[in-house]
């Protein structure tokens, strides 16, 4: 008898909607966009299930083309973006043999194929917890059904026997919303406090000049509280001259966006 695929185990573990959201996709389109082709396996997976996420205890959601949400979408840079502002043994892709992010859990993994190679050949590498790398020579839906199963790692993390389902992703426009910019703040003994912002994901645009408007658009008593802003791939950082200085800059920051993108509505 011949063994089943990935794919053909994962349909019989949580079968796919009827109507998958977004599906079949348009490969060819995607596939430009990114610069490379992608793995068979993974584009039927994506076609069988469409734009959702799974649930096994622990939620896992996979990457698939102008997926609702940015943090999934496959031909976003979110991922891509993070990954080349941290120290990391492997970089992002377009670089050579980098790393493309193709799924992310509740667990903090983030799954990503290494492109090296033709794309059906590419290994899967897992980041644990923000650090660690695994390396896998697996399909990327071969990752997934094992994730489901929590047979991830050896020995396995728990029984087996787990109830897997799928919930698809909701493709409605969305509703108007307030253009939050704030991520956080936070404080390194070498560089002092910091707030950390997303001005160009909620405004669009590019983070220089967004980053530069908002400069030039505050306050002086608030510009005064900055002593530099930065501009990286995964969002901006003002660093502040004090622990004081973050609340009022952080309303004076959200008040100038709302005001940049005429919330709330009239």
């Amino acid at each position: 008898m011949a063994r089943l695929s990935a794919l053909q185990e994962l349909v019989e573990l949580v079968p796919p909607p009827v109507a998958p959201q977004g599906a079949p996709f348009d490969w060819p389109a995607a596939e430009s966009a990114l610069g490379t082709a992608l793995p068979s396996d993974y584009k039927a997976f994506c076609d069988a299930y469409g734009h959702g996420t799974f649930f096994n205890g622990w939620l896992w959601a996979p990457h698939t083309p102008h997926a609702p949400s940015g943090d999934g979408d496959l031909l976003s840079s979110y991922w891509l973006d993070i990954l080349a502002d941290v120290e990391t043994e492997y970089r992002p892709y377009p670089e050579p043999g980098g790393v493309l992010p193709f799924l992310t859990s509740e667990l903090n993994y983030l799954f990503a194929w290494r492109t090296v190679g033709p794309s059906d050949s590419w290994p899967v590498l897992v980041q644990t917890d923000g650090s660690d790398w695994h390396h896998f020579e697996r399909t990327a839906t071969g990752m997934l059904l094992s994730a489901l199963r929590d047979q991830l790692f050896d020995p396995p993390q728990r029984e087996s026997d787990l109830e897997v389902t799928f919930a698809s992703a909701c493709t409605r426009p969305a509703a108007p919303a307030e253009p939050f910019v704030l991520r956080g703040h936070g404080y390194i003994s070498s560089e002092g406090h910091y707030v950390t912002l997303d001005l160009a994901g909620a405004l669009g645009g590019s983070r220089r000049a967004q980053l530069d408007e908002l400069l030039a658009a505050l306050e002086p008593a608030d510009r005064a509280r900055i002593v530099r802003a930065t501009a990286k791939r995964s969002g901006e950082v003002l660093h502040v001259r004090g622990k004081r200085d973050i609340d009022p800059l952080q309303r004076a920051v959200q008040d100038w966006a709302n005001r940049r993108a005429g919330w709330p509505p009239r």
